[in-house]
Parts: C-alpha cells; sequence; structure tokens
C-alpha cells in the first residue's frame, strides 16, 4: 500500500486535533484537585523539667494542603491515627470539625476549600511518635488528595526567569523547525528506499 506525504499529514493532523481536543476539555472542566505535601518536620531533644537526667523530644511537622483545581473541594477528610496526644493548629484559621472514627482514631473535616485555596495544618506531638505514624489518609467527595514531592528552591529574580523562558522558548522553536525539515526529508528517503 503507498501512502503519500500529503495522505500521512492529514491523519496525522487527524490524531493531533484529537489528543489536543481532550487535552483542552480536560483541562476546561470544572473540577477539584487536592493536593498536599509535607513541610519542614522537626524533632528536639530538651531535658524535662520535672524529672531531671531524663529528655523529651517535642517534635512537629506541617502539612501544606491546596486545592489546584477550577471548583471547589467539598468535605475534605483527613485521617490521624490514635498514637497518644497530638495538637495540631490550622492556619489560616478555617472552620472544621473534628470527627471519631469507627476503627479508631479521628478526622479532620473542613466543609469547602475554594479553588486556588492553600492551608498548612501544623502537628505537634511528643517521640517516639514521628510524623510518619499521625497521618492516614487526605481526600474529598470527589476523590482522593495527590501528594507531590516539594522541597525549598531558591527563588530566582524575574529578569532570569524571563530570560530563561526566552531561551527555552527559542530552543523549543528550534527542535520543531528542525522536525519540520527533517520528517518530509525521510519519508521521502524510505519512499525512495521501498521503489523497486
Amino acid at each position: 500500500m503507498d501512502l503519500d506525504l500529503a495522505t500521512f499529514w492529514k491523519a496525522s493532523s487527524y490524531v493531533v486535533t484529537l489528543m489536543v481536543g481532550v487535552y483542552i476539555k480536560q483541562w476546561l472542566e470544572r473540577k477539584s484537585k487536592l493536593v498536599y505535601w509535607l513541610y519542614s518536620a522537626t524533632g528536639i531533644t530538651i531535658e524535662n523539667p520535672d524529672q531531671p537526667g531524663q529528655n523529651l523530644q517535642p517534635n512537629t511537622h506541617t502539612v501544606v494542603l491546596q486545592n489546584t483545581g477550577r471548583k471547589s473541594a467539598t468535605n475534605v477528610r483527613l485521617g490521624h491515627t490514635n498514637v497518644g496526644p497530638v495538637w495540631f493548629q490550622i492556619v489560616p484559621s478555617i472552620h472544621y470539625e473534628q470527627r471519631d472514627l469507627p476503627g479508631g482514631g479521628y478526622e479532620i473535616v473542613i466543609d469547602n476549600l475554594t479553588p486556588g485555596r492553600i492551608i498548612n495544618i501544623t502537628y505537634f506531638y511528643f517521640g517516639p511518635t514521628l510524623y510518619t505514624d499521625i497521618n492516614t489518609h487526605i481526600e474529598s467527595d470527589e476523590g482522593q488528595a495527590k501528594l507531590i514531592p516539594m522541597t525549598t528552591q531558591r527563588v530566582f529574580p524575574k529578569w532570569f526567569n524571563g530570560l530563561m523562558a526566552g531561551l527555552l522558548l527559542i530552543g523549543l522553536v528550534a527542535v520543531v523547525y528542525m522536525l519540520w525539515q527533517f520528517v518530509p526529508w525521510l519519508w521521502e528517503v524510505i519512499e525512495q528506499a521501498s521503489k523497486p
């Protein structure tokens, strides 16, 4: 079966258009999207003032929760185990309820988390409990929250970020241009090689 270049480009354009359409539909669809990351898990050792010679180890960590979607997340639930006394604070202040779970543990329930909203839940507890022993799940009526890896990063000046974006754009244009030139040439080589 002989395929000419025009037929190949026409079929390719249909596939690319379909893929772009699906991506745009997903991007424009109004839904909530919860993401969270762990920030600053810290523990220090101090001498116990009530019992000299024994140490205390207060620990703390922060869970940062954000709705990156285009719709409010409803009934956001943060699950916790019963590992001992754990104190927490939510910043900025937001209305929540604390509910016990039937199998043990409890949930912090936030009625509504609007799009773009970020909240920090900071925990304080004593060792030997670790941050991995506290949180069990984060979810909403719309689905499970996604844990994203996060690290502290240097913030560069705007002019530097603009320069890097410009260089990236120039490189992208150069690659697209080279592919635009290479694919027809390759197609022609394949057609000539397949002729008897």
